[in-house]
Order: structure tokens, then C-alpha cells, then sequence
């Protein structure tokens, strides 16, 4: 054996520490790909400009500037908030109703006719939503039929004596022809709610419409 070769022990307690050394350094990679992964998908999301804008809390509750939009229909008290993040849109509706409340976008007339309607309701602690089309002026019928799909990525909701929330999330444009883009522009809206715990129900004198800028949170009325 060489007088420059170490002992065959030396070699099992070298060969043992950079295992171990290694064994820190992946290990140290992969807290730090967690922590920045965990950091894009909760809290505060950073913007082009160095800006954060905070990522509602999907939990059928609605806090105080968890959202960066805040809508209040005085006619039919129904509250609308959104937040924006990358090419995703957060929506939550909130109505003093039991029953489904919905949310319409860009119809173009008569009545309902062409909206892309996100619809929901709570029902024993359970949520039932669905991604509708306003396929005639006085109806509406899940995309999924109609041989589009359910483009609702996530969803949740709650139902107390103050009323219903619902809260979920969407792409901003999807590859759904039934499906409405949102746009920086001003957008046809509508809000509506009713005491039915179902999708059909009629929503009485419970809607209302309106132009938003999602963007901006420019509200217009028509």
C-alpha cells in the first residue's frame, strides 16, 4: 500500500461525511424550493412593478381587505369582490338570501342571453356550483351539456343567518367558446340571488346589472 493512500478506515469515515454532506445540501435545495413555491401560492403574490397584491383565502369567509375590489349593489343588497392575480381571477358573492346567488359575465341581450354564468349554493354545509350558459333570453344550462366545461378551478362557501358567500377562483380567459374572457375594459355584469336552493329558481326583483373594469374596479352604471 502507498504511504499517500489513506487507511481503509479513513477512507469509510471520508467517504461517510461527503455522503452526509450531500445529504445537507439536497436537503437545504429542496426546503428552499418549497419555501418559494409556498410563497407564490399563498400570501403575498409579487407583481412586475415590485408590487404584492395579498391571495384570498378560499374559506367561505370574507375579512377585511382580503380582497383589492369591493362592489356593494345597494338595489338588491349583493356584495361582489375580486382580486386578480397573474391570468387568474378570485370572486367571492356574497347575498343576505339562502338560496343560489350567481354571477353573470358580458351577456349580450335579450335579458340574460349569451352570459357566462357562475352560479352556487350551500346546502347542508355543502356547496354546490356549477359554470352555466345563458344559451336563450330566460335560461341557462351547465357548459359541461352544452359540450363545453366546468372552468371553476376551485370553490368554496358558507350560508349563516346573515345570509350566503361563495368564493371561487378562474382563468381569466379560458379555452371555453361559452366562456366570456375578462378583459381590461368595461365588462356587462350581472348579480342576482335567490332563496332556492337550486339553479332554477327564479330570482324575482333579486338582480341587478352593471359595468366593471376588473382591472381598474371601475363600476358604471348602464
Amino acid at each position: 500500500m502507498s504511504a499517500l493512500t489513506p487507511p481503509p478506515r479513513r477512507l469509510r469515515r471520508l467517504a461517510a461525511l461527503g455522503l452526509t454532506l450531500l445529504l445537507i445540501a439536497t436537503a437545504s435545495v429542496v426546503v428552499l424550493l418549497v419555501d418559494f413555491q409556498l410563497k407564490n401560492q399563498v400570501g403575498h403574490h409579487p407583481l412586475p412593478g415590485g408590487e404584492t397584491v395579498d391571495i384570498p383565502q378560499l374559506d367561505g369567509q370574507i375579512s377585511d381587505s382580503e380582497y383589492a375590489f369591493h362592489y356593494y349593489d345597494a338595489k338588491i343588497r349583493m356584495d361582489l369582490y375580486w382580486t386578480i392575480v397573474g391570468d387568474i381571477i378570485y370572486l367571492a358573492l356574497k347575498s343576505p338570501a339562502h338560496g343560489w346567488l350567481a354571477i353573470s359575465l358580458a351577456p349580450t341581450g335579450p335579458q340574460m342571453l349569451g352570459g357566462d354564468i357562475l352560479i352556487g349554493y350551500v346546502e347542508d354545509r355543502r356547496v354546490q356550483m356549477r359554470d352555466d350558459y345563458a344559451d336563450t333570453p330566460t335560461s341557462h344550462t351547465a357548459d359541461m351539456v352544452l359540450g363545453g366545461s366546468n372552468d371553476i378551478l376551485a370553490y368554496v362557501g358558507s350560508e349563516s343567518d346573515q345570509g350566503t358567500i361563495i368564493e371561487l377562483e378562474r382563468k381569466l380567459t379560458t379555452l371555453d367558446r361559452y366562456d366570456r374572457p375578462i378583459v381590461p375594459t368595461d365588462m356587462p355584469v350581472e348579480l342576482a340571488y335567490s332563496n332556492g336552493k337550486d339553479f332554477n329558481s327564479y330570482h324575482d326583483q333579486n338582480r341587478d346589472s352593471v359595468l366593471i373594469n376588473f382591472f381598474t374596479g371601475k363600476i358604471t352604471q348602464p
